[in-house]
């Protein structure tokens, strides 16, 4: 798959039927019909913004009576941007990143929340560390006003891909007025700003760094995020990293989990017959799916992966895809 180029994958080819057969008719896209079709599949790019918290409790460690792993903070930057085995440079070819960094002053409720901006790009891994290492880790945790500007100014980008947002935090929010860590107020403005976010078309993961948050809260954000009630005690899925490999291999799952297992493809102004389109065939790799249970085409000519083959689309394979001749109608 390409990643700065919209996200195609592979290129249209025809597939020779047996040989010494002519053709009686040119068939489409100017393919004898003795040959298959196998075009080009495509998906919207992705963009990611990494809202992370900096406040006070992240200089904390995040293994708690192990100074070897770090600060909450130093843990969340090599798991993000290490250059060789940070998640960032994994994904950054495929996946829009960009990052807000927030936290908040009591002493300056007027400036709250201080924000430090990045905006989505891909190959975006240096100019998100720079950004990373420059603004000192203190304050408050104003999560929720945070959220609100973050996808209200992420979600008017017009630029056709699919958003998300992963909000990473170690410890329970506040607001901009003065109020403590923790307040019904505090959490109540976290939930309505992340329920604003995917009303505005932008969903949104919820990672805590470390265990300091209360599952009750994580399980509501994550609820809101997924557009789900966020009173539904299990319904959304959150995620808790208590160490440096969890916390690298969450990171990867969100992104992972995010990546879209719905193809379009173009067949140059034909169309397909529904009824027989399990006459075609969809491949991972050197395994032929199974039509209606791995793979499933709808009218407007979106294929969608099922089940392990979704799971094995998110972990990185690329499908193909080929029709024979006389189920594409011109």
């Amino acid at each position: 798959m390409s990643g700065a180029d919209g996200g195609s994958v592979g290129d249209a080819t025809s597939t020779s039927g047996p040989p010494g057969l002519e053709s009686e008719t040119d068939g489409v896209m100017g393919i004898p019909c003795e040959q298959s079709i196998s075009p080009a599949l495509s998906q919207p790019p992705i963009s990611v913004m990494l809202l992370i918290d900096r406040s006070g409790s992240m200089t904390e460690q995040l293994e708690l009576g192990n100074p070897e792993s770090g600060t909450r903070s130093e843990a969340v930057k090599t798991t993000l941007f290490d250059e060789t085995d940070g998640v960032v440079a994994e994904f950054e070819e495929q996946v829009k990143f960009g990052m807000t960094l927030y936290s908040g002053d009591d002493d300056e409720l007027d400036e709250c929340p201080e924000l430090t901006e990045v905006s989505p790009d891909f190959n975006n891994r240096e100019t998100l560390e720079d950004a990373y290492r420059d603004p000192l880790v203190g304050g408050t945790t104003p999560t929720g006003p945070a959220m609100e500007r973050v996808a209200a100014d992420f979600a008017a980008i017009d630029d056709g891909t699919t958003k998300a947002i992963i909000l990473a935090t170690d410890g329970e929010p506040n607001t901009c007025n003065g109020d403590s860590e923790g307040s019904a107020e505090g959490r109540d403005q976290s939930i309505d700003a992340v329920e604003g976010a995917f009303d505005l078309g932008v969903r949104t993961f919820v990672l805590s760094v470390g265990n300091s948050i209360s599952s009750s809260h994580l399980q509501a954000l994550a609820n809101a995020g997924a557009g789900e009630p966020s009173d539904d005690e299990r319904r959304a899925r959150y995620y808790t990293a208590r160490d440096g490999e969890s916390l690298e291999e969450t990171f990867a799952t969100i992104i992972s989990t995010f990546r879209s297992c719905q193809f379009e493809f173009d067949l140059g102004g034909s169309d397909l017959d529904l009824a027989n389109i399990c006459q075609g065939s969809v491949s991972l790799g050197n395994d032929e799916l199974v039509c209606g249970v791995d793979w499933v085409i709808d009218e407007q000519l979106n294929l969608s992966l099922l089940g392990e083959a979704c799971d094995r689309v998110q972990a990185g394979e690329n499908p193909s895809v080929a029709f024979p001749c006389d189920i594409v109608v011109s």
